[in-house]
């Protein structure tokens, strides 16, 4: 067992290690919360995306990434990386506050229909490059 497995283990809290996309889910479907505390810069919080998608509430780092995907107050909180005591407060506002989770899951629900589905992506992302190609090879 590692130090990290040691330090989260409790009541409300545990580390399972490697899952698989379909184990993954089944975690975030008996989850209240999602948690991202990164300490460095991540491109793309592919993590609070997932859990919103799932209808979670997200508490991440505000950092890289994940600050274009969670947005503070409405589909969940942002707080300085590595700072335990602001991460901490968002987490025991979330736990305490049923309507609040609900209604921050329900707003990254719509927020992961909206940018981060195929269709979605396509069509923010591939369809202008494709378009400015086209008009390149005609004009």
């Amino acid at each position: 067992m590692t130090h990290f497995d040691t330090a989260f283990r409790g009541p409300r809290m545990s580390s399972v290690g490697w899952l698989s996309h379909e184990e993954t889910f089944a975690y975030y479907e008996q989850s209240d919360i999602c948690v991202v505390p990164s300490v460095w810069r991540e491109p793309f919080g592919l993590v609070a995306v997932e859990a919103m998608a799932a209808g979670l509430p997200v508490c991440a780092s505000d950092i890289g990434g994940l600050r274009d995907i969670v947005v503070h107050g409405e589909t969940g909180f942002l707080f300085p990386p590595g700072d335990g005591k602001k991460l901490a407060a968002k987490i025991e506002r979330l736990l305490d506050d049923a309507a609040l989770r609900g209604a921050m899951g329900n707003a990254g629900y719509e927020r992961v229909l909206a940018l981060y589905t195929w269709d979605a992506v396509v069509e923010r992302h591939y369809l202008p490059m494709f378009a400015t190609f086209r008009k390149g090879k005609t004009g």
